[in-house]
């Protein structure tokens, strides 16, 4: 059985614990309210190229050239993001491959 002295240390680490785990749980929640204010933004900037894009193939020109535009992170610990996007650039080169193509890779791991 334990003494009086373990059970008042083991009580005093929970309390402990529940401090540390509410901490947590305020940081999270901050940090979740910044990334939902920044996804806002960026969603309002996808409707803006999703009317562009539809503005853009609703003309029936001919494709003379062009140009793709490949964007990945500088940094790692994105599973296979990077591979992802290399191999739809690849993709794209080989549906048309007669038109010229310009390529443009923004981050350092898409190289």
């Amino acid at each position: 059985m334990a003494s009086l002295k373990d059970v008042r240390h083991r009580i005093k680490s929970v309390g402990n614990i529940q401090k540390l785990t509410k901490s947590m749980k305020m940081v999270s929640a901050a940090r979740y309210n910044k990334c939902e204010r920044e996804f806002q933004k960026i969603k309002a900037f996808g409707g803006h190229i999703n009317e562009l894009n539809s503005r853009l193939t609703e003309q029936n020109t001919e494709i003379k050239k062009r140009l793709i535009v490949g964007a990945s992170s500088d940094r790692g610990l994105c599973g296979s993001c990077h591979q992802s996007v290399a191999k739809a650039i690849i993709e794209s080169i080989n549906l048309h491959p007669n038109i010229p193509t310009q390529i443009i890779a923004i981050g350092d791991k898409i190289l």
